[in-house]
């Protein structure tokens, strides 16, 4: 059994390197830890940032078909004042307004050639 006590006989350096092992091994560990919370970090940044790109998808698609649907809505309606005119009786209106609702009606026409 070594005596402890004498520094003749105790091994240099033991108790000096016990605890730098120490050390390194929690600067070690803590460096482990830092770059897990780094990567799990960008690793939430990486997934926010798809989420918010999956959200301007979804919208700008939302949004084409609203114009989409917009556009449909506009046609239907020139068409339903197209038809309005179209079947107007020029006998019952007054000479204005029929002269305005031929001319109306040739352009309709004309422009179905």
């Amino acid at each position: 059994m070594v005596d402890h006590g004498d520094p003749e006989k105790r091994p240099r350096g033991q108790k000096n390197s016990k605890l730098e092992d120490k050390r390194e091994a929690t600067t070690l560990a803590l460096q482990e830890t830092l770059k897990g919370l780094a990567t799990s970090k960008l690793a939430r940044e990486e997934k926010k940032r798809l989420e918010k790109e999956e959200q301007m998808k979804a919208y700008l698609e939302i949004q084409k078909k609203k114009i989409e649907i917009e556009e449909k809505q506009v046609k239907l309606a020139v068409m339903t004042k197209q038809m309005e005119i179209m079947m107007v009786d020029l006998n019952t209106v007054s000479p204005r307004k029929r002269a305005w609702f031929e001319k109306m009606q040739n352009e309709m026409l004309a422009s179905d050639d």
